[in-house]
C-alpha cells in the first residue's frame, strides 16, 4: 500500500515539474506573437518570394540586435508585393510577416 501511494506522489510530482518547465519556457517567447511593419527590401518578390522576406526579416532582427537568429526561431511571411519602379531607384519589394518575440 505505501509503496503504491509513494509511487503515485512521485509521478504527480514528477508531471508537475515537467509541466511548470514547460510553462515558464512558453512565457519567455510568444510564438509568432510580434507583426513587422511593412518593410521595403531590395530586389523583387519572383518566384520564392515568401522564402525571399523570411531570410530579409531574419538578417533585419539580426542587424537590429547584433545578435543571430536561434535556430528554431519562428519567421512567417504572409505576403511579399513588389513595389512600383520608380525611376533612378533600384527595384524594391515589401514584406508582411509575423515573429516571435
Amino acid at each position: 500500500m505505501r509503496l503504491s501511494v509513494m509511487l503515485m506522489v512521485s509521478c504527480v510530482l514528477t508531471f508537475l515539474i515537467l509541466n511548470n518547465g514547460k510553462v515558464e519556457v512558453e512565457a519567455g517567447m510568444r510564438k509568432l506573437g510580434c507583426e513587422t511593419l511593412p518593410s521595403n527590401y531590395l530586389g523583387t518578390c519572383g518566384k520564392n518570394g515568401i522564402n525571399l522576406c523570411v531570410d530579409d526579416v531574419k538578417k533585419m532582427i539580426v542587424k537590429n540586435t547584433g545578435k543571430a537568429v536561434p535556430k528554431g526561431y519562428g519567421v512567417r511571411c504572409d505576403k511579399c508585393i513588389d513595389e512600383a519602379p520608380k525611376p533612378g531607384y533600384a527595384r524594391m519589394h515589401k514584406c508582411v510577416c509575423r515573429y516571435d518575440c
